[in-house]
């Protein structure tokens, strides 16, 4: 159980940054320097998804601490292992393969990678199959080199339950949180901006163009944590939304056929 809680945090936090990632490409084109743009991303992540803990003398990430484990190091540590190594990694195979380096250097570097893949082989077989009573355990052979030996507290099923629980409560309450400063920027700062329209303006379908939303149809104020129906793409509050779909009727043009809401931001 605990080498499956290490893998799973090692997961958890490569899928943290992949998604992380996703988005920023997304919405942003880093252009030629993408390793840089990757790393101060990913540097970010760890910086706030990291915690050290001296009296533990550990350090945990986000995906660690959801799984209940813990690194024997420090954080610049970690970060040089986890997110540094793969940058510099990364960096080295461009030099090397898009300028004019020497056929040595190139050979000595795919010697090397064939190397530490056979000791990455070599210290995962140990991982699965190590008896070691401690349950101190190296992710990589770069764990390994500079002594960074992950433990979990998954031995006791009551602790582990307990942290998994509470990891669960504590997304909730973020997102509740968010929702919370959603629907306070919406009422206090764009509802009061109605000002600057003399007269409120009324939902109206122009046929072949796009309307403009002021408010929703159905309480007649601004939309608060808005939400689009997929009918004639009238912009709702969240809760008079939650209640057209109950009925099954939109209030601006009453369809009725297979209503979708979707959220704004």
């Amino acid at each position: 159980m605990s080498r499956v809680a290490q893998l799973d945090s090692s997961a958890l936090d490569q899928e943290i940054h992949s998604l992380f990632w996703s988005e920023f490409t997304q919405n942003i084109s880093p252009g030629k320097n993408k390793e840089e743009w990757q790393l101060a991303l990913e540097t970010l992540v760890f910086y706030f998804g990291s915690k050290y803990a001296p009296i533990d003398q550990g350090t945990t990430t986000y995906g660690s601490q959801l799984s209940g484990v813990k690194f024997a190091c420090k954080r610049r540590t970690l970060f040089i292992i986890s997110i540094l190594s793969k940058y510099l990694n990364s960096r080295i195979s461009h030099l090397l393969f898009t300028t004019s380096a020497t056929i040595r250097l190139i050979d000595a570097y795919r010697y090397l990678s064939h190397i530490y893949s056979a000791l990455d082989l070599l210290n995962f077989a140990h991982f699965l199959f190590s008896t070691s009573s401690t349950g101190l355990k190296y992710l990589s052979p770069l764990h390994r080199i500079l002594g960074v030996s992950s433990s979990t507290d998954t031995l006791n099923p009551i602790n582990f339950y307990h942290e998994t629980v509470y990891a669960g409560i504590e997304y909730q309450n973020r997102q509740l949180l968010w929702n919370a400063i959603l629907e306070l920027f919406n009422v206090t700062l764009l509802n009061n901006a109605r000002w600057l329209n003399r007269k409120p303006q009324t939902q109206t379908i122009l046929s072949g163009q796009d309307k403009r939303v002021v408010h929703c149809p159905r309480c007649s104020e601004f939309p608060t944590n808005p939400y689009k129906l997929s009918c004639c793409k009238t912009i709702y509050c969240y809760i008079c939304v939650v209640k057209s779909l109950e009925i099954g009727q939109c209030d601006n043009c009453n369809s009725s056929n297979e209503l979708q809401a979707t959220p704004i931001y």
